[in-house]
């Protein structure tokens, strides 16, 4: 889709904004679906990489970002080569009976017991949580944001979200605004 909308924005001859979302990754992590939230941010990802393909870095901003994260996903310890992050591990050092526990798990939602769907890569699909919701909360974590092209240097550290707003608005308009 990304794909196709470029090329028709393109062909009207008009400059344009389009704005390409990843919902699916969203749902995802509400559900606490490990897999499937790897398999929607590589689909993402070629989509990005589609309008990074299609446009021109002399005339066209892509940015990348998220609104808030999902979950609280964490990867612990350290997976072993074979499943890698789909494995569980167990601390060699030990003494009190821990593990095997799962490389990944999140923070809330449904977990492996309180779900109310079958997750697309079934039963191995859903990842343990440490607060049972029936649906993953939003967090605080900080969101990264991603630049290419024209006008990506002001995209650096840490921003505030309303500068996204500068950042698009000084390109779509041309001119230089300082803030």
């Amino acid at each position: 889709m990304t794909r196709w909308a470029i090329d028709r924005l393109k062909g009207s001859g008009q400059p344009f904004f389009l704005m390409v979302e990843g919902g699916r990754i969203d749902h995802a992590g509400h559900a606490n679906w490990a897999r499937t939230l790897v398999d929607e941010t590589a689909a993402f990802d070629e989509a990005v990489g589609i309008a990074v393909d299609g446009l021109d870095p002399k005339t066209a901003l892509v940015l990348v970002t998220a609104d808030h994260e999902t979950g609280g996903l964490a990867l612990n310890g350290y997976p072993d080569e074979k499943d890698g992050i789909w494995s569980t591990y167990s601390d060699p050092q030990g003494d009190k009976g821990d593990g095997p526990y799962p490389v990944v798990t999140f923070s809330s939602g449904p977990g492996t017991k309180r779900q109310t769907r079958r997750p697309p890569h079934g039963e191995d699909d859903a990842r343990p949580s440490g607060i049972p919701l029936g649906s993953a909360a939003h967090t605080g974590v900080d969101v990264a944001l991603y630049a290419w092209g024209a006008g990506a240097d002001r995209v650096h550290g840490t921003l505030d979200n309303t500068a996204v707003y500068d950042i698009l608005r000084t390109h779509l308009e041309g001119t230089s605004h300082a803030r």
